[in-house]
């Protein structure tokens, strides 16, 4: 999927500290099948986000459940092949139908919290979350 996400400051209850507390408003996000078009795992990938070196480019796998449609790490994971450091996603859930586009109408939504090891405050949580993307535009 194609996604349109905001990045708010949380803590590891996925309450809100901060909304949108870099001001990027809404960014590319990227969910995607692994070559070998496994139904157990898929790629998360913001790497074309314009995020001017203030938050981490990512691009790892994460491990799905299909039916429930949830996702997340077991626990962290390389999230660039530099091998930079290691994210953890926990509570990613996708929700059909969840969010109006701007014309009102359903549109699929997406949430999850992710944390780093080498964030200087290895406990803080960014909750990452938004909706579908549409191609309607204001």
């Amino acid at each position: 999927g194609n996604w349109e996400v905001q990045i708010d400051l949380s803590n590891a209850n996925g309450e809100v500290v901060a909304e949108d507390f870099l001001g990027f408003g809404l960014l590319p996000l990227y969910t995607y099948n692994t070559a070998d078009n496994s139904s157990k795992e898929m790629w998360i990938d913001n790497r074309e986000a314009d995020l001017k070196y203030y938050f981490w480019y990512f691009k790892f796998k994460v491990d799905v459940n299909v039916s429930k449609r949830t996702f997340q790490t077991t626990d962290y994971v390389p999230y660039d092949a530099e091998g930079t450091g290691k994210a953890k996603i926990v509570s990613g859930k996708v929700m059909p139908g969840a969010a109006k586009n701007l014309h009102g109408m359903p549109n699929d939504s997406i949430a999850f919290l992710i944390t780093f090891d080498d964030d200087s405050d290895p406990d803080t949580y960014y909750l990452i979350h938004g909706q579908r993307y549409t191609g309607f535009s204001e």
